[in-house]
């Protein structure tokens, strides 16, 4: 108790008076707290020196934003590394400022649900406002997902990616709920240390702080329905291990195959459910209609039709319209046809293979946001990291994929698996485990792999449902639907793991309701809005 009353006067003795050590704090325990860090709980106090500077300290924006940027830094500075695959000065250039415009704009964006805020608590006259903060903060993150500029990797709640049981819960709420848990620790603690004697906060603290822990070992024991198995498929994980920026241009075509194929079938073969390729192993381009009879693509296909195991792969997906009407506004012309370009996914050895099709596309890498408003600005805007093949299509729908039976593999494409929402809806369209596949390559061994990684975690909780990562450089794993990882690869080694994959039927709430406590979020904050307004017009 006596450091507690120590804390608050340093705030307003030394710490204010020299404001930057507040904004390096704040940016510093949020940065950390994300993966690879194993440092969650900082979360649950970095943004106390950010509501110090808000109430005591004067330019607060950009003190705000300074913070803000170190924290986006921290966990997000391995966007800019796509240089190392660059060919030139100008292609360095262009990657290293796409990773420098992310980095420096979402701080910004992130100073909207903030500047709210404010406007609530210069109308206010009790700290206890500080609450209202919770919605606003997770109605930004909820909207920051929905738009096509979306870059929602720094949620707060995916902070407890590297400790996943203190947030079971989240099969009820979705990753909000923990970025709203982790707020309301914040300003509890914050409200405590200006009331430091005051029990019924400090009876609160305790309770939000531990009730999860006592939730989560309710949620995780044996006996509940979310962990009834359906059955068990040995699934194949393949991990190549293959430069992406000498996949496309260096590396041929036959040597690749010929890698997958002596990967598939090697020791234990006959033995498994489905073998996975990562995304985009397929190192050619493959038409929707005809890939069957690709030349390139038949040694696979042999050994495949063999052996009777599916392969799930990665693959870049053509297909072609005659009519420019019918085409998507992002398709090419040759000739006198349009050819669109998919970042897609196929299961080869089905006798009717379908193509799952990328949809959550990754602003600018992928697809230029916005395209059919920006279209005459393409050559201005677009910029490629490498790897990419122009302005990826997006699917009108999204469904399973099968295997041996129909409708189980719930796959999602790299970038897709940060999105809850998505992988939710993919588990509502009966998929009975989720496998992600993912290149990972471009970034180097940075921060970026493992937060990705990691992530997967939180969806396999929200969802209940196990989950495959294949990787094309690592981290490939298999995780439970607890979180727990279960097994995984090296970075950077060509290999292969077995594993056995548990098939589930349960819908958790999450799955069932959505995103309803972000829509909650999203009510109360225009309620406080439109009070505080209304209020103003009556005064």
């Amino acid at each position: 108790m006596r450091i507690l009353q120590n804390i608050h006067p340093f705030f307003h003795s030394k710490a204010l008076n020299k404001p930057f050590i507040l904004v390096f704090l704040s940016g510093l325990l949020l940065g950390l707290s994300f993966p690879p860090f194993p440092f969650p709980f900082l979360a649950c106090i970095g943004w106390i020196p950010l509501f110090y500077i808000w109430e005591y300290s004067p330019k607060k924006y950009w003190k705000t934003y300074f913070a803000l940027l170190l924290w986006n830094i921290i966990v997000g500075y391995w966007l800019c590394l796509t240089v190392i695959g660059a060919n030139s000065f100008n292609e360095a250039f262009q990657n290293f400022f796409a990773g420098f415009l992310a980095n420096t704009l979402n701080p910004f964006l992130m100073t909207i649900p903030i500047a709210l805020f404010w406007y609530i608590r210069k109308k206010s006259t009790s700290l206890n406002c500080y609450l209202t903060f919770i919605p606003l903060w997770i109605s930004f993150e909820f909207l920051h997902f929905q738009w096509e500029l979306t870059w929602s990797w720094l949620t707060l709640g995916h902070s407890f990616a590297s400790f996943p049981f203190y947030i079971q819960f989240i099969e009820f709420t979705g990753i909000y709920g923990a970025s709203a848990l982790l707020l309301l620790i914040n300003i509890l603690c914050f409200l405590l240390l200006h009331e430091i004697h005051n029990r019924k906060l400090q009876y609160a603290l305790a309770f939000v702080v531990f009730f999860p822990f006592v939730l989560s070992i309710f949620l995780t024991l044996p006996f509940r329905n979310a962990y009834k198995v359906e059955k068990t498929w040995n699934v194949r994980i393949l991990q190549p291990n293959i430069d992406p920026y000498q996949k496309f241009e260096v590396l041929s075509e036959d040597s690749q195959i010929a890698l997958f194929t002596k990967m598939y079938k090697a020791n234990g073969i006959d033995s498994l459910d489905l073998v996975i390729l990562p995304e985009t192993a397929i190192p050619f381009g493959i038409f929707y209609h005809s890939y069957l009879e690709d030349p390139r693509l038949q040694p696979l296909l042999d050994v495949v039709q063999k052996h009777k195991v599916p392969l799930l792969t990665g693959c870049s997906e053509y297909k072609v319209f005659d009519n420019e009407l019918n085409a998507p506004s992002t398709a090419k012309r040759y000739e006198n046809q349009w050819i669109q370009a998919y970042n897609s996914s196929t299961v080869l050895g089905d006798t009717s293979p379908e193509f799952y099709e990328k949809s959550k596309l990754v602003p600018f890498v992928e697809r230029t946001p916005y395209y059919d408003y920006l279209k005459c600005l393409q050559s201005i805007i677009q910029i490629d990291l490498g790897g990419g093949f122009g302005n990826y299509g997006i699917p009108d729908s999204i469904y399973c994929l099968d295997g041996k039976t129909t409708n189980e593999i719930g796959n999602v494409i790299c970038y897709e698996s940060i999105f809850p929402h998505h992988v939710r809806q993919i588990v509502q369209k009966g998929a009975k485990f989720i496998s992600v596949i993912t290149n990972d390559g471009w970034w180097g061994k940075s921060s970026g792999y493992v937060q990705h990684a990691y992530y997967a975690k939180l969806r396999a909780i929200e969802t209940r449902r196990e989950i495959v990562r294949c990787a094309n450089t690592g981290l490939s794993m298999h995780i439970d639907n607890q979180g727990n990882i279960l097994k995984s690869t090296d970075w950077w080694k060509p290999l292969f793991i077995d594993v056995q994959v548990k098939h589930y039927h349960y819908k958790t709430l999450y799955v069932m309701l959505g995103d309803w406590i972000s829509w909650l979020g999203l009510l109360i904050s225009i309620l406080v809005l439109n009070k505080k307004l209304l209020s103003k017009k009556l005064s």
